[in-house]
């Protein structure tokens, strides 16, 4: 039986070491797990061997061999990211119907009113993490629920670095741990692009069919400020806008035929 590394000049046996040295950095290019791969090369070794290969990249069972490793490990690679992928999609799909806690989009307002009063306090607000909040509920048309609104104490100016900031960071904090890292990040509201009755965006998921977004809005009336996560089906609130649209292009199109 050959022996790998005996060469008959210092040339030859720097060849073979750099044949070998090819051998496993070809191994390292595709990721396995140690147990898999000591296996594998066990198997690669007796096989060279057995065959009295002096150069492993110049022996065909060596090379059949790494060959038929790197496409086992490339399929075992693919069927792990199909099943995580699937399991991901799997997480998606129960998670996307749920607006918070029991409530789930679709539900009757009755229903929906009956699983909040359970929920609330005695004051009729919510605890989430170390705040609480009110919640608000929206309705299709057709009363099914479609959007929940998570609102903290409204105050003014004064504490939107402070107390409103820590309350939306709070929000976000208790979503995030839930599912993670945020979709995206915008950093914190610019005083100056406030819009009375608009949200400044400070945080965004998107779970499936469900979107959440985290932030501090500018009340309606203007002057007061409040910490805000909103969480909505997204086809559901498509339909429900665009209904409205088709309600107002009707209401404009009365008017004027009257004029």
């Amino acid at each position: 039986m050959k022996t790998w590394f005996r060469a008959s000049s210092p040339r030859a046996g720097r060849s073979q070491a750099g044949s070998w040295q090819r051998f496993f950095g070809r191994i390292a290019e595709t990721p396995t797990n140690i147990a898999f791969m000591r296996s594998t090369l066990v198997s690669i070794v007796m096989m060279a061997s057995i065959a009295g290969c002096v150069s492993p990249d110049q022996d065909p069972v060596v090379n059949h061999a790494l060959d038929s490793l790197l496409k086992a490990q490339r399929a075992h690679n693919e069927q792990n990211h199909a099943r995580l992928a699937f399991e991901q999609d799997s997480i998606q799909k129960a998670q996307e119907q749920i607006a918070f806690g029991s409530l789930r989009f679709g539900m009757p307002s009755d229903t929906v009113r009956t699983l909040v009063k359970k929920m609330a306090d005695p004051r009729g607000f919510i605890n989430m993490g170390n705040t609480t909040y009110s919640l608000r509920t929206r309705f299709t048309g057709n009363d099914r629920l479609y959007r929940i609104e998570f609102s903290g104490v409204r105050q003014n100016a004064s504490f939107l670095k402070t107390t409103v900031l820590e309350s939306a960071r709070n929000l976000a904090a208790v979503i995030e741990t839930k599912y993670g890292p945020a979709s995206e990040q915008q950093g914190n509201p610019d005083f100056f692009k406030y819009k009375p009755g608009a949200m400044q965006v400070m945080h965004r998921w998107v779970v499936g069919a469900k979107e959440i977004q985290v932030g501090i809005r500018e009340v309606s009336t203007g002057s007061q400020y409040s910490a805000e996560a909103w969480i909505w089906n997204t086809a559901m609130q498509n339909a429900v806008l665009k209904a409205s649209e088709a309600k107002t292009a009707a209401e404009r199109a009365k008017a004027s035929s009257n004029l």
